[in-house]
């Protein structure tokens, strides 16, 4: 789904703007199994800060949030293989 799209989308239900930690419980969720647009659209447009300031993730803090939710998922036991990668 393209970035546009799910933007639009976000905002229509009212879900935006969208933090990493939104994300990151996205992710982590037993249920989810694609993640590849989702992981799009956070790379370009969730604040990393919490002010709100920085849009955006570069490829190391993308990196470091990943690996932060691959340790969860290696927590959950249905969830134990994450296969998106950045």
């Amino acid at each position: 789904m393209p970035r546009q799209v799910l933007r639009a989308k976000l905002d229509e239900l009212g879900l935006m703007p969208i933090t990493k930690r939104d994300v990151f419980n996205i992710l982590v969720n037993p249920f989810v199994e694609r993640c590849s647009s989702l992981l799009d659209f956070a790379m370009e447009e969730i604040s990393v800060r919490e002010d709100g300031l920085k849009k955006g993730m570069n490829d190391q803090e993308a990196e470091d949030f990943m690996a932060e939710v691959a340790v969860k998922c290696v927590e959950i036991s249905c969830k134990v293989s994450f296969p998106c990668s950045v």
